[in-house]
């Protein structure tokens, strides 16, 4: 199998690549880069990559399956969403097909929704717009929920480095709408791989889940048991105003966490039970 991989300069993303490069199955990894490059080992061959500005003649030819990880999370500019998750996606998928890749896997958010700020809707467009690709081996739609443990300074990880570092969890409350299921890092990593390199099969979204739900107050109290915490009250509805005024957060921080999910559980099938319970 060859396959093109965009995201190794994330943990996460690195994590997906070394299970590739493991895999006797996969013959040639053909990594996109941005800013920075992957380790290099025989089986992988870079590309250049800007989803703001992707050039489709940068792709390379002879690929099975792509594999596309890399977006932009936090931006204070909406549109740069709309430019990167939205149309770069779209870009770079088109110019796979054109060289003849027939099957994708896309790493989506389970905050994809029109309702859930620029990078919500800009990962539900480009969802809606590679579905409207003819992909003869299959398209995968990955909908992780929020992941942790890959050593990030933001959402869950950062919760659980004041909790672990300064004894405080932040407890929100004053919005029934906050929902979080912890996925570990690791669980993400052997999943994404698995459903990569599985043999082809129909078009099909795949919701990836904790094994536990929480609002932000059980959260709270999970990690004030663990790391013996003091738990730190925080309303919602006034600190969200205050980050955001502040520009602590970026503009649609807010509406990721208290919009919709397209799920609360793992799809069926997925072994849950073997994932890594929060902390």
């Amino acid at each position: 199998m060859r396959i093109a991989f965009t995201g190794a300069s994330s943990k996460l993303g690195a994590g997906v690549l070394a299970e590739f490069v493991r895999s006797p199955t996969v013959v040639r990894i053909y990594c996109g880069v941005h800013r920075s490059a992957p380790a290099k080992n025989e089986k992988i061959e870079e590309f250049p990559l800007d989803l703001a500005n992707f050039d489709p003649a940068s792709f390379p030819r002879d690929v099975d399956l792509l594999v596309h990880l890399a977006a932009v999370t936090h931006a204070s500019d909406p549109a740069e969403y709309e430019r990167i998750v939205r149309d770069g996606t779209l870009a770079l998928a088109r110019a796979a097909r054109a060289k003849g890749c027939r099957r994708m896997l896309f790493v989506s958010t389970r905050c994809a929704g029109r309702e859930n700020g620029a990078y919500g809707r800009a990962k539900l467009e480009a969802e809606e717009g590679l579905r409207a690709l003819d992909w003869p081996h299959g398209l995968v739609i990955l909908r992780p929920s929020e992941v942790y443990g890959a050593g990030g300074r933001e959402g869950i990880d950062q919760f659980v480095g004041l909790a672990r570092s300064w004894r405080l969890a932040p407890m929100l409350f004053g919005d029934r709408r906050i929902r979080f299921s912890p996925l570990h890092a690791d669980d993400f990593v052997r999943r994404c791989a698995m459903l990569s390199l599985e043999p082809a099969r129909d078009s099909r979204v795949v919701e990836l889940c904790g094994p536990e739900s929480f609002d932000g107050v059980a959260l709270a109290l999970r990690l004030s048991a663990r790391f013996w915490a003091v738990p730190v009250p925080i309303w919602w509805p006034l600190a969200s105003r205050v980050l955001s005024l502040a520009g602590l957060a970026a503009p649609d921080q807010a509406a990721r966490l208290v919009g919709r999910k397209t799920s609360e559980t793992s799809s069926p099938g997925i072994a849950v039970s073997e994932f890594r319970r929060f902390p």
